[in-house]
Formats: C-alpha cells, structure tokens, sequence
C-alpha cells in the first residue's frame, strides 16, 4: 500500500515522444508512490510502450522530464536508472536462455561486484566471499519466493511461457528495485499462473515498499490488482483513479472500454 509522507518514486512530467512527424506522447504526466501498484492501459498505439522505453531510458524524450525518488534521470542511460532502483520487464519474456535460472537472477546483482576488484578474485579475500554468499542467499530467497526452487540448475531455454516470466520477474526483484516496471506480465499466463505472478507483485510492493508501473492489456487483471490506473488515448492520458473510478469514466468508457464497464 502506499506510504504515506514519502517522495514519489517516479514522477513523469509533460513527455513528449514524436517519430517523425507523429506525437506517440503527447504531454504525459503520472506519478507512482512507494508501495503503489499503478496501472496503464490503453488501446493499441496509445503509446504505453514508448512510455515505457522512455522512463527506462531506452528512449530519450523529445520534451519533459523522468524523474525517480526526485532525480532527474530523463537523459540518463538505462544502466543508470538500473542503479538508481528502476527494473523491467518486456512484453517479449527475455530471459537467458543459455544460463540456469538461478544463473538468470545472479546476473542481474553482479553490477555491485564483490568488492577488492581484480585483487580480491585473485585470492579469494574475505570481502569477496562474503558477497558471493549474500548474492547467492538472496537468490536463493527470490527463487523460492517465486516457486522456482527446485528449477534452480535448470537451462532457461524452454522453458514455459509461465515459468520464464517467473524467472524474469526474479531476475528484476533479486536486487530489491525501488521502482518496478512490468510490461504485460499476464499475457500468454492461464489463470492460475497469473494470480500467482500478481501475489509475488504484492508481496514485493508491501515487504519492500516497491512502486509499480504495470502494462496490460487484460483489464480485468488491472482492475483486480491496482491502486490506481490511468488511462492512455493517442499519447494523451485522458484518466486516471481507482479502479472504481475508471469503470464509471465516460471518457474511458467510449475511447477504450466500450459501451460495458469492465470486470
């Protein structure tokens, strides 16, 4: 739930995304506070996608600013933001396919190193198995979150749609982000698996405070699952609320729900 008092982990202010001579985003504002699920829907080519590149760094916006925790990030490299506490997930699962899974999440704290450099690999300092074994541990802790336990020594290619977004979703979590970007994490996932994928997102967001952004094109999983939704149309947001407050939103309603309020 959301904490009170606290910083916005992610404040996106007036962005603007153009290709050529197409406005994707059009003066897009959101925030997201720590300990908030906020979710963002909108139909195709409503530039949920380029939102998304553009707060991950992945797309440098021609206009506003992208801030995290009250940093100006908005021309940052990903690999900064990553540092700063931003993850995502991809629409497309991305994971490596010829790593474990326990590998997959590994790699995604390596970036803090062991500390001692060169030397300490060398010989082993205890500085260096120290944070070996706290990388591990952690792993360890995210792979049994994520019921991915007895999978730990299995090659990640192949896997099945379900699992590799499990893997991912680990990967993203091993290294506690303080902002979670998650881009249609219930599509090809049958009911069981998704209500289980969105029970890790809420343990995430109450044991850690993580803010979340998330992308899907199932409604009804949004309106289960968020705080807060807000509504894009043609690079503009045109709503934004509870989900209680998107279901009755005319707005909405014509340009992205039709004519039925959705479930």
């Amino acid at each position: 739930m959301v904490r009170e008092g606290e910083r916005d982990a992610l404040v996106v202010t007036d962005v603007g995304v153009r290709f050529g001579g197409v406005a994707a985003l059009d003066g897009v504002s959101l925030r997201v506070a720590p300990g908030e699920i906020c979710g963002l829907i909108g139909a195709n080519g409503a530039g949920k996608t380029t939102l998304f590149d553009a707060v991950s760094g992945v797309r440098i916006p021609d206009t506003g600013r992208v801030e995290l925790h009250g940093r100006d990030l908005t021309s940052a490299s990903p690999q900064r933001r990553a540092r700063a506490g931003l993850r995502r997930t991809f629409q497309r699962v991305q994971v490596f396919g010829w790593l474990t899974v326990e590998d997959n999440l590994l790699v995604a704290s390596e970036w803090r190193g062991g500390g001692g450099g060169v030397l300490a690999d060398l010989v082993a300092l205890p500085t260096r198995r120290r944070r070996e074994h706290e990388r591990r541990a952690r792993a360890a802790e995210v792979l049994d979150h994520c019921g991915l336990s007895s999978l730990r020594d299995t090659s990640a290619a192949g896997l099945p749609i379900g699992t590799a977004r499990l893997v991912e979703l680990g990967r993203a979590l091993v290294d506690r982000p303080s902002v979670l970007l998650l881009d249609e994490p219930a599509s090809g996932l049958d009911a069981t698996e998704a209500e289980r994928f969105a029970a890790l997102v809420r343990r995430t967001r109450d044991e850690d405070g993580t803010a979340v952004l998330l992308v899907e094109h199932d409604v009804g999983f949004v309106m289960a699952h968020c705080d807060r939704v807000v509504v894009l149309h043609l690079g503009r947001v045109i709503a934004e609320g509870t989900p209680d407050e998107i279901r009755a939103d005319p707005a909405v309603r014509e340009a992205y729900l039709g004519t039925g309020a959705p479930t």
